[in-house]
């Protein structure tokens, strides 16, 4: 991991260190360092390091775009919130800002493991080693789904491709963005920063991390509605189509508190007091499974679609006014 190539007494960089392993989705970070080349390095958490990729011109939101990806040695996780001046002299010497960072998952077959972190490091070594990988992003700037593309087994070139997803554009190059998300700097006011180098942002492996951040209210979404479809079921040239009729609700759950709206964004929750204590704490995992649409074992805000809410008691008839 670079032990050999830096003297840690000359240099602000962090040295590997036993500190245990945060939980939680996987980290990424691209820092934007200006050695003899300028060059951004693309950083993926795995199985306590971060597996590095050095790409010359920079990632691209656009899905044209083919960049190459040089796959460099891994680098301690500690180097995940490093921002400062390297020594002249120093292997990879001159300023290294954060110019992004946030939280990533493996996607391949639109299959996503944020809450399964195991399961995202199987999945990204399983990548490594095919040579193609798939990640969905959630940073500043770099959102949406790039792929990592082994083009010549015998060497360690690879390509990062922007996949066409909500998040492509190619209006604008993203990289117009220089400034750091940590520092707010560049890395021409890094250099005049001697101060801050060697700083160490070590909560920038969420985006809670980032300066300025603050939590979002969770915002309305409209509910799924009922769409006509074909029934194929016949007995005896009759169809049969059970009714449930109900109230179509949505439910948030912001740290804790429950809360249950109608389609209009009223809040009902008083309406249904037997259903709200049930999915006030998506931890304890006891919703029904028709209810749910994800459970967390996090403490974290989430939102929950529900189906119409009708009460249907054994061996009745369903209630809809329950």
């Amino acid at each position: 991991m670079g032990r050999a190539k830096r003297d840690f007494d000359a240099t602000s960089e962090p040295p590997p260190s036993d500190a245990p392993l945060r939980p939680g989705p996987l980290r990424f970070m691209v820092h934007k360092h200006n050695a003899t080349r300028l060059h951004y390095d693309l950083r993926l958490e795995l199985d306590g390091v971060l597996v590095s990729f050095a790409v010359p011109r920079g990632p691209s939101a656009d899905p044209k775009e083919r960049r190459l990806a040089v796959h460099v040695e891994d680098h301690p996780l500690e180097y995940a919130g490093f921002e400062g001046v390297i020594p002249h002299g120093q292997y990879g010497g001159g300023p290294s800002l954060i110019w992004d960072a946030g939280t990533f998952s493996p996607d391949e077959g639109g299959q996503t493991y944020w809450d399964d972190r195991d399961g995202a490091q199987r999945e990204l070594r399983y990548g490594l080693e095919s040579g193609k990988i798939s990640v969905s992003l959630r940073g500043k700037k770099l959102k949406g789904s790039y792929a990592l593309v082994h083009t010549k087994p015998a060497t360690n070139e690879w390509l990062l491709l922007k996949h066409r997803d909500a998040a492509a554009q190619g209006e604008r190059d993203i990289l117009d963005d220089g400034r750091s998300i940590a520092s707010g700097l560049t890395t021409e006011g890094l250099r005049s920063r001697p101060d801050l180098s060697g700083t160490n942002y070590g909560g920038l492996g969420s985006l809670a991390g980032i300066p300025g951040a603050t939590i979002a209210a969770l915002r309305l979404v409209e509910p799924m509605l009922a769409m006509a479809a074909p029934i194929s079921v016949r007995v005896d040239g009759w169809s049969f189509e059970p009714k449930l009729d109900g109230i179509r609700a949505l439910v948030a759950i912001d740290h804790g508190k429950a809360t249950i709206r109608s389609r209009s964004g009223r809040d009902i929750t008083a309406l249904y007091p037997a259903l709200a204590p049930r999915i006030r704490h998506p931890a304890r995992c006891d919703l029904p499974a028709r209810w749910r649409n994800r459970c967390s074992r996090r403490e974290r805000p989430a939102i929950v679609r529900t189906p119409p809410t009708a009460h249907e008691p054994p061996g009745s008839r369903p209630d809809c006014e329950r």
